[in-house]
């Protein structure tokens, strides 16, 4: 897989963001504390285009909720590859991500916390948060398996970072990230302009 470039345009008669995030196939989010993250939220005026890029890296991020002497949240990082098994650590110093030798089969990424606190254990993409696990305490294990989808939905209210609820994801198209994509057409039409009614169009190149 390669990285995939996303071509935005809003083909309607107002203003709408665009809301770019991905889900998991593996867990009930209600129960496992685990949530869509708007990763990408592009605004669109009407006829304007926008471009993103959906990255082949990925990067697990483990968030210190409270660290010593400071009110600021400790980020460790770490380039992943699917199927990885990852542990937070004590180190000499501090703490650390350690790959461990065997692998998920499923390919889902995970890391287990071995430390005694209680932390947050994300996936990022571009820097910017996509997934995340929330209060993984010691001895929990944070296991993400991502659809092989990428999800758009039109809002107005959704910023950068916020919890994307079954509840509200609605008004939504749907991006297929198998196969060799290079880049993908994404438009919101107008279909009725008296009734307001909207249509997703999608076009994937290889």
């Amino acid at each position: 897989m390669n990285n995939i470039q996303l071509n935005f345009t809003n083909n309607t008669n107002r203003g709408w963001r665009f809301v770019l995030f991905q889900k998991l196939a593996n867990v009930d989010q209600s129960y496992d504390k685990i949530e869509a993250i708007a990763w990408q939220v592009l605004p669109l005026s009407p006829a304007q285009k926008q471009t993103a890029t959906y990255p082949i890296s990925t990067d697990l991020v483990v968030e210190e909720l409270n660290t010593p002497y400071t009110s600021e949240v400790r980020q460790t990082s770490r380039a992943v590859d699917f199927g990885q098994k990852w542990e937070f650590i004590n180190s000499v110093e501090s703490t650390d991500l350690n790959l461990l030798g065997t692998q998920n089969i499923d390919s889902s990424i995970s890391c287990n916390n071995t430390v005694s606190k209680v932390v947050d254990i994300s996936l990022f993409k571009n820097g910017a948060k996509l997934v995340t696990k929330k209060a993984v305490q010691q001895g929990d294990t944070a296991d993400f398996l991502l659809t092989p989808k990428l999800y758009v939905m039109y809002a107005n209210d959704i910023q950068v970072g916020n919890e994307i609820r079954s509840s509200v994801q609605s008004n939504i198209t749907e991006i297929d990230l198998t196969g060799r994509i290079l880049s993908a057409d994404i438009s919101l039409e107008l279909v009725n302009a008296t009734s307001g009614q909207k249509a997703w169009n999608v076009v994937l190149n290889s």
